[in-house]
């Protein structure tokens, strides 16, 4: 087997590793560190005409207690397939979106929170997002289409002849914004805590970066690695990645889609200068276009990890293709063709995490 291994971020066990400055130093005293959050600066003002078009609510205003997503009333349409396909692809969403008007003011909070990408997203919408199921997880969770935050642990260990000499976890909470102007992702990754023992201490050396895995096509991150001390991650300063969507590198025409990944990786250094590479199993997913059709949002991107779906309702325009849908989740067995006991999935009957 290899002398040296290994690199894990996601996988370890929940627990709080409180470790300060202190210890770093002295290697005993164990403390908390709370970090200071600032609101974003004020938008800019094409935000801020958005806002106004759209003046309203905050996303906690559009979030259920359970999570729930309500139907959202579509906007009146011509009717074609190609209409609703392109509607169905840019407006699925992870909010509950009651109706058009709080749908467009959570575009409006997307558009601020991008126009004031230089500081990140405000305290309460990360509290908001890290409260919903999934945020601890690989995935982390995406809020509404604008908006990602995950809470997990950066975690190394240095193995030597099947011994484990050293090992070290950094707590962490990031968040990102896809924009809706550029063609760009901003991301903020926050030290929280961290432990350390055998070959590595709060001195040893942690680098990290973000950057597109896997779908990298026309993707690119401002910066490389960032690299602190493992005992300096949890300052109390957020650190900043933007990646970006170039859409001459698209293929597709004319709305220029490129869908990417993008993964937080890092790599380590003990007190003896042994290496150990880090990686992760997150891989967010998020999808950016020049679409000139979309008022307010040219060259917008958004995470792909959503909900898509098309919603009708009776008197907008498609009576039949409700009467349709109805059909099929009432008494799927008078659908054509005609089969006794037929079942057709999607229909939900009340019960939370249910199939349908």
């Amino acid at each position: 087997m290899p002398n040296h291994v290994r690199r894990e971020f996601d996988t370890q066990p929940e627990g709080k590793y409180m470790q300060s400055k202190v210890r770093k130093l002295l290697g005993a005293l164990t403390m908390s560190v709370i970090a200071a959050f600032g609101v974003p600066a004020p938008a800019t003002a094409q935000a801020d005409a958005i806002a106004d078009e759209y003046a309203g609510g905050t996303v906690s205003d559009l979030l259920g207690a359970d999570g729930a997503v309500s139907t959202l009333r579509p906007e009146a349409r011509n009717g074609t397939v190609e209409e609703a396909r392109r509607y169905a692809a840019r407006n699925h969403d992870n909010v509950a979106d009651t109706n058009a008007d709080e749908l467009k003011n959570v575009d409006a909070l997307q558009a601020q929170l991008a126009t004031a990408a230089v500081e990140p997203p405000p305290e309460w919408l990360l509290n908001e997002c890290l409260s919903r199921p999934g945020a601890d997880g690989i995935g982390g969770h995406v809020l509404f289409r604008g908006y990602w935050c995950q809470k997990n642990k950066v975690h190394g260990e240095y193995i030597y002849n099947g011994k484990k000499e050293g090992e070290f976890t950094v707590e962490y909470r990031a968040q990102a914004v896809a924009n809706p102007f550029t063609r760009q992702v901003h991301y903020w990754f926050h030290g929280d805590d961290y432990d350390t023992s055998g070959s590595f201490s709060g001195w040893s050396t942690l680098s990290l970066k973000v950057e597109c895995v896997d779908l990298t096509v026309g993707c690119s991150a401002d910066r490389k690695y960032v690299t602190m001390d493992v005992g300096d991650w949890d300052d109390g300063e957020w650190v900043n990645w933007n990646l970006s969507s170039d859409e001459a590198a698209a293929t597709q025409q004319p709305e220029k889609v490129l869908r990417n990944l993008f993964v937080l990786r890092g790599s380590a250094l003990d007190d003896f200068n042994r290496p150990v590479e880090l990686d992760s199993l997150t891989r967010p997913g998020f999808r950016c276009d020049s679409a000139d059709y979309f008022a307010g949002a040219p060259k917008a991107c958004v995470f792909t990890d959503v909900i898509p779906r098309l919603n009708y309702e009776y008197g907008q325009g498609y009576n039949e293709v409700v009467d349709h849908i109805k059909l099929a989740h009432l008494n799927p067995g008078a659908t054509h063709p005609p089969r006794p006991g037929k079942l057709i999935p999607g229909h939900w009957g009340g019960i939370p995490n249910s199939a349908g």
